[in-house]
Formats: C-alpha cells, sequence, structure tokens
C-alpha cells in the first residue's frame, strides 16, 4: 500500500494537472472567435439551469462555473489577450 507521502504527491500530481489543463482550455477558448465564447457560456448557462441528477453539480463547482461563464460573456481585456498570445516559457 502507499505511504501517505505517495498518495499525497500523486494528489498533488493530479490537481497541478487539472490547473494545466483548466489553462489551456482556457486559453483555446480565449484566442478563438466570438462564437465559440459565447456557444460554451451558454452550455455553462444550461448546465447551472438544468442540473441532471445522475450527475449532481455541488454547490462549489455551480459558483465557479458561474464565474466561468460570466468571464466568457466579457470580451477578454487587452492585456489577458497580450499574456495569452505570448509563447509559452519553457524552463531549460
Amino acid at each position: 500500500m502507499p505511504t501517505l507521502e505517495e498518495r499525497l504527491a500523486v494528489l498533488e500530481q493530479s490537481h497541478l494537472d487539472q490547473h494545466v489543463m483548466y489553462m489551456f482550455l482556457t486559453n483555446c477558448i480565449i484566442r478563438s472567435n466570438d462564437s465559440l465564447r459565447i456557444g460554451i457560456a451558454e452550455a455553462i448557462r444550461l448546465v447551472i439551469q438544468n442540473p441532471v441528477a445522475s450527475h449532481p453539480v455541488s454547490d462549489g463547482v455551480r459558483d465557479q462555473l458561474r464565474s466561468l461563464r460570466d468571464d466568457l460573456l466579457q470580451a477578454p481585456s487587452a492585456a489577458i489577450t497580450a499574456t495569452v498570445s505570448q509563447p509559452p516559457v519553457r524552463p531549460v
């Protein structure tokens, strides 16, 4: 059986992987056209307003989805667009 430290390391890596995926998807959405951004915001609205009993959404996730939807409904600022347009920095 894995030690507590090993399980914690796996959990931390999983959390980091989820964060990187979230940032990647957000970056793709921001760089895309407005219709995709608005379409995703509408899909999030539907999930929030019409929860499915077989796939419940917790209050915490619902709040995060609302926040993401609100962000998507606003055009990205010039600073955000400039930041996501820069090439990635990779440690050497």
